[in-house]
């Protein structure tokens, strides 16, 4: 090297140096711009990689969430459904209660002659609730087909009370008061 050196003169080996100096700083700049992309890129596919992970609990989140979501639609549409069926409807609640429980008579073969009224809100449950009392007279086995009857209603209808007034061991016949209860929503 110095051989070719010698046949340079002064402002050509200055020249030379300056631009062997300028390509050694050049290429350690490149090194150094070189080495500081590498961990950014490194950095950045480890951001990507954690991100697609996130993505991913994200995505299986949402999906849970949309489950959930059909979920509940499903039971709100059942309860509108569930109080459409077995609630008796405050416009003519009273009429459909009285119709159910002449059927429910005539079924069971039961004759009523006076039945009381009582009202009651349940204000919590956004319910209203309507006693009938009436006195039953009748034989165990229609009483079994009364309470029976009742409980196949598809409304919601329930026994609330029943009083035994007198038991009937000489006669066979019973004497009760009954209380039914049925709900109306609001």
């Amino acid at each position: 090297m110095s051989a070719l050196t010698d046949h340079l003169a002064d402002t050509e080996k200055k020249a030379l140096g300056r631009l062997s100096l300028a390509t050694v700083l050049f290429l350690a700049l490149g090194l150094v711009l070189y080495l500081n992309q590498k961990n950014g890129y490194l950095h950045a596919t480890d951001a990507l990689t954690r991100a697609r992970v996130e993505f991913r609990k994200a995505e299986k989140s949402l999906g849970a969430t949309k489950i959930e979501a059909a979920r509940w639609q499903e039971a709100r549409l059942d309860l509108e459904s569930f109080g459409a069926t077995y609630f008796y409807s405050d416009k003519n609640g009273i009429e459909a209660l009285r119709r159910d429980l002449e059927r429910i008579f005539i079924q069971t073969g039961v004759y009523v002659t006076e039945m009381s009224y009582g009202y009651a809100d349940m204000d919590k449950v956004g319910v209203k609730k309507i006693n009938v009392s009436f006195n039953f007279t009748g034989t165990y086995a229609a009483l079994r087909r009364l309470l029976s009857v009742v409980e196949k209603t598809p409304k919601f209808l329930t026994v609330e009370k029943i009083d035994f007034l007198k038991t009937g061991i000489d006669s066979g016949y019973l004497n009760l008061r009954m209380v039914l209860a049925g709900y109306y929503e609001k």
